[in-house]
């Protein structure tokens, strides 16, 4: 049953639970982005970011806070989906990468399409991504700074080339044009 006549944790941890991780989940932790991006990623993947749905099914939602979509008024409920891909903000600026999600798929088999179809570095571009427009919600929520595409793809640049030294050698060649190619516009984008 272990392989071999020794018994160790990790061999019944894999026995229990390597059939029902999500593969998503590790393809996080052996992405190149810095912990705290990883960490985002892992709570984002099981639905367990802060969002208005998370926080009203918690429980934890003050009463004057509405259920929508902070980047938008339309009255969207503000869900993991929505945010990070529905959100007309968001797909903005998934759209300005080249980055079209097929909104229509349950969360992961969504992101291993996307992965299908643009595989260099995939992890490191996404999850940096989604990490900024996370910023971008929060800072129009606690500092009252209306979200910029400019600003979120200035902040993806800078980011993206912190994480260059992560990369392995092989990948910075596709990676370093990539970054250098975004093309940040110096006008500004209302979506209100």
């Amino acid at each position: 049953m272990w392989g071999n006549d020794s018994y160790s944790s990790q061999k019944f941890y894999m026995l229990c639970f390597l059939s029902i991780q999500p593969p998503s989940l590790r393809w996080i932790w052996k992405c190149k982005a810095f912990m705290k991006i990883k960490v985002f990623a892992w709570l984002m993947f099981l639905d367990r970011t802060n969002t208005r749905d998370m926080l009203e099914r918690k429980h934890c939602k003050p009463p004057n806070v509405p259920s929508s979509c902070a980047m938008r008024s339309s009255g969207e409920r503000e869900t993991r989906n929505h945010l990070f891909f529905e959100c007309p903000f968001a797909d903005s600026c998934w759209s300005s990468i080249g980055y079209f999600w097929d909104t229509s798929l349950d969360f992961h088999p969504m992101i291993q399409r996307q992965r299908n179809i643009s595989p260099n570095c995939f992890m490191e571009i996404f999850l940096v991504a989604a990490w900024l427009l996370w910023k971008q919600r929060n800072d129009l929520i606690f500092n009252s700074i209306s979200p910029s595409l400019p600003r979120w793809k200035s902040s993806l640049k800078e980011e993206l080339s912190l994480h260059l030294t992560r990369l392995r050698v092989a990948f910075r060649p596709f990676l370093q044009p990539w970054i250098d190619n975004l093309v940040i516009n110096l006008y500004n984008f209302s979506f209100y």
